[in-house]
């Protein structure tokens, strides 16, 4: 890894240089870093060169191009989708998201932020890395279908500023300043950085509101966001320190739960705020061990305009303290034995609203895990995992997972792997108490087993093709059903399959690089029925490429997404499949070294489009999607 976090140094490469420095290692998947060619799980790599060839401005606009991946906006959350599994506004739970092993998900929601509400900006990551599959065996609580850790910078070894500005044609405005470079002899480094995002959103319209008492079903500035954050990273040789902020206020422009259309009261405040202390207590060849204390938190709350009648207001907090200790020891014969603890304790747990509702507790869980990496030879690898997680609530669940890796060649892996994951209820599925909704404290866990067949290519340079066969069969899922009291609740009665293929490619050739995937699946509600569930696209397609001119000095970037028709929560209602372009030019060191300047046109098409919506926009099941925008970024390095 480059000592100035891998951005500056690498980019005064040349192509010859790049090819032999880019090896893919990955730490997210068994906790420690190995190859990803023989890893078992099949990851996704998405570094801070390709952020900056697409200007991609959130976590959720990387995942989109991501194979397998589809993100879903209601004007208000973005929520993420995989392998046809999405249900309309859940949040993001089942999905764990990290910044540098620090777990994101909140412990009223178990929200998982890949939007406005992402704590981070994008130009101070060094890389994403996606575990496919379910890592319960590994993390715990959420990881039931992906693990997503976004790896920060290291702060550079010399003093380095950067300032940047960027708008586009909707409005929209932020800026960065970002400074680091070294704070002792000892090789210690600092970064700091603060940023703001403001933007009026688009105008958008709604055929369902369009009356002359809703301004004929057009949206008006209030879809608005604005954001704030800040982020500090301390690297030592034993320690490092790390912490961030946001703060996020998103307008409603759908009407969600009834409220008054068009109205710019109804809107959400989201406060994120982390912290971690981790200390590496070993560090050899021989074995790791590394001890950590974090904390997560996090505010919301919610206004909602029933004008001229009333204003309504909900809100929660969580205040979560965390320990863990985790290592792994290289033993004879070819094992590498990796073992942890964790611990969570929340301090608050806290929902309520202004009609009286509210609930106050705290959560603990605790999670014990062991895993044995064997080679008995050199082109067999065995992984078997297994974790116990004990919740507070009075659930307890095993997590097993195993895989087999074989390697024919140097440059094929073939590999088979199987896990089971559970997710358990959440604070607001088991707690949440006002009308028309009705607590169910009794909810259990959701459990899927998976099973996958992997076909890993691995060629010299950075060229690297997957193909994926997939069945992960689910149990227990929570639903929503009607009371014969006519209220809404909760239980643990649904089932989904899901089948499909996947293949992904990626690599670079002369002065080009880039990537392909297409994804097909299919998920029906219970084995033998022909109902698929809303929210769940036969095919995906994604692809992106990067073509470099001027020794590398310019890179003209594009990306094409397709997504087949998507079933809403309306019965016999879905909406078109649509086609998505992206083009972005990207000047380094115009004018002077350090200035770079990037030009983008997102929706290039100008696809008119619709995504589903959940249970809060009914009648309303189809959730229009902004148009062409143009966009530029300024970034100044010194």
């Amino acid at each position: 890894m480059a000592a100035e976090g891998g951005v500056d140094e690498l980019s005064e490469l040349g192509l010859d240089e790049l090819l032999k420095v880019k090896v893919l290692k990955v730490y997210g998947v068994s906790r420690y870093e190995q190859d990803a060619h023989e890893a078992p799980a099949q990851v996704t790599v998405v570094d801070a060169e390709e952020i900056r060839h697409h200007d991609y401005r959130l976590l959720s606009d990387l995942l989109k191009g991501v194979a397998g991946l589809y993100v879903t906006d209601d004007h208000n959350y973005r929520y993420l989708g995989y392998r046809g599994f999405s249900v309309p506004s859940d949040y993001n739970t089942r999905v764990l998201i990290m910044i540098d092993g620090v777990r994101l998900n909140d412990e009223v929601y178990h929200q998982a932020p890949i939007g406005f509400d992402f704590p981070l900006d994008l130009r101070l990551v060094e890389r994403v890395e996606i575990v496919r599959g379910p890592s319960q065996a590994v993390y715990g609580n959420n990881a039931f279908l992906l693990v997503i850790n976004v790896i920060t910078r290291i702060p550079p070894g010399v003093l380095k500023t950067e300032t940047e500005l960027a708008g586009d044609t909707t409005g929209a405005f932020s800026a960065r300043a970002t400074a680091g470079g070294p704070v002792s002899r000892g090789g210690g480094g600092l970064l700091v950085s603060g940023s703001f995002y403001g933007a009026p959103g688009q105008d958008l319209y709604f055929p369902a509101f369009d009356t002359p008492a809703t301004n004929h079903g057009v949206a008006h500035d209030s879809d608005f966001a604005r954001s704030a954050s800040a982020f500090l990273k301390f690297n030592s040789a034993k320690f490092s320190l790390l912490g961030g902020y946001l703060h996020n206020l998103k307008g409603i422009p759908t009407g969600a739960w009834g409220t008054t259309f068009n109205d710019n009261a109804s809107r959400t405040s989201d406060d994120r705020f982390f912290g971690d202390l981790s200390y590496h207590a070993v560090e050899s060849p021989a074995g790791v061990l590394k001890l950590r204390a974090y904390l997560n938190g996090y505010n919301y709350s919610g206004t909602y305009s029933y004008r001229p009648v009333s204003i309504d207001y909900d809100h929660s907090h969580s205040t979560t303290l965390g320990a863990e200790v985790v290592g792994n020891l290289v033993l004879p014969a070819n094992h590498i034995l990796a073992a942890g603890v964790d611990y969570r304790h929340s301090l608050r747990v806290e929902q309520g609203d202004s009609k009286g509702f509210h609930d106050d507790r705290t959560v603990e869980e605790v999670g014990l895990f062991v895993q044995d990496e064997h080679r008995p030879f050199q082109s067999l690898i065995l992984t078997g995992s297994l974790r116990y997680d004990r919740l507070s609530q009075g659930l307890d669940s095993w997590s097993p997972k195993a895989a087999v890796v074989w390697l024919p060649t140097s440059e094929l892996a073939l590999k088979y792997l199987f896990g089971r994951s559970f997710r358990a209820p959440n604070a607001y599925e088991r707690y949440y108490s006002a009308d028309p909704y009705r607590a169910n404290p009794d909810l259990r866990e959701e459990v899927m087993y998976s099973n996958e067949l992997v076909a890993d290519l691995q060629l010299d340079g950075p060229w690297r093709a997957t193909v994926t066969g997939f069945q992960y069969d689910y149990q227990g899922l929570i639903t929503t059903y009607i009371d014969g009291d006519g209220f809404f609740r909760l239980k643990n009665a649904g089932t989904m399959r899901s089948r499909g293929i996947e293949t992904e490619v990626s690599g670079a050739w002369e002065n080009w690089s880039g990537g392909f995937g297409y994804t097909y699946q299919n998920s029906l509600l219970y084995e033998g029925s022909t109902t698929h569930p809303p929210n769940s696209p036969h095919h995906l397609m994604k692809l992106r490429l990067a073509r470099e001119f001027l020794a590398r000095k310019v890179v003209l970037s594009g990306e094409l997404q397709y997504t087949s028709r998507l079933g809403t929560l309306s019965p016999g209602a879905s909406v078109a499949p649509y086609l998505l372009g992206n083009l972005t030019l990207l000047v380094k060191d115009l004018a002077l070294k350090g200035l770079d300047l990037s030009l983008s046109l997102r929706n290039i098409f100008d696809t008119t489009y619709s995504q589903p919506g959940g249970n809060e926009h009914l009648p309303v099941s189809s959730i229009p999607q902004e148009g062409i925008s143009a966009g530029v970024r300024a970034t100044y390095r010194f």
